[in-house]
């Protein structure tokens, strides 16, 4: 009898293991599926300030680059972080260098960093310099960038070589930013 019970609460013991086992791996494909989807997701966005602009101004200096002001709740917006999505794509595809480009959100409202974040992956734009005003700074940052510049969106800068900036406001087009985009092999 002490043999049976001994060989049962053996038996009930690797069946418990076994168990723990196979929800231990349940939990750790579980958690790999979530990791990957916060990968999707993840943003590396800065705050917008001066420090910031002086530092990008200076590191492409020399270089052609462009500015892309946008918003969550603008359309055209949207389009054109499409549009520029497509040319990156074509680029890459062609093995040409890809011209720097910062991508500035200035929504500052509850729950815009999760929106913004998301478009952001859903355009594959995360490798960008991303950046976001901060709140209560809007007016600042905005006059920072362009005294002349009244909110308008969608807003690009074309930077020049020489550091010349060309400010474009409402959805530029495919021929204007290929132009642009288009940087030597």
């Amino acid at each position: 009898m002490k043999s049976l019970i001994g060989k049962c609460s053996f038996v009930f013991v690797l069946l418990f293991i076994a168990q723990v086992s196979h929800a231990e791996q349940a939990y750790l494909k579980l958690e790999s599926k979530l990791k990957s989807k916060l990968r999707l997701h993840s943003v590396n966005s800065q705050v917008f300030d001066s420090a910031i602009y002086e530092e990008l101004k200076l590191k492409y200096y020399g270089k052609k680059w462009l500015i892309l002001l946008w918003s969550v709740d603008c359309p055209p917006c949207l389009k054109e972080l499409a549009l520029v999505q497509t040319i990156q794509l074509q680029q890459k595809q062609q093995q040409k260098s890809e011209l720097p480009i910062v991508i500035i959100n200035i929504d500052t409202f509850e729950g815009s960093a999760s929106q913004r974040n998301k478009i952001l992956a859903n355009f594959d734009l995360t490798t960008q310099t991303n950046l976001h005003f901060s709140d209560g700074f809007e007016d600042h940052s905005r006059f920072m960038i362009d005294p002349l510049w009244f909110g308008e969106l969608p807003r690009s800068y074309f930077i020049d070589e020489v550091g010349t900036f060309h400010g474009k406001s409402g959805l530029a087009s495919k021929q204007l930013f290929e132009k642009w985009l288009t940087v030597a092999p």
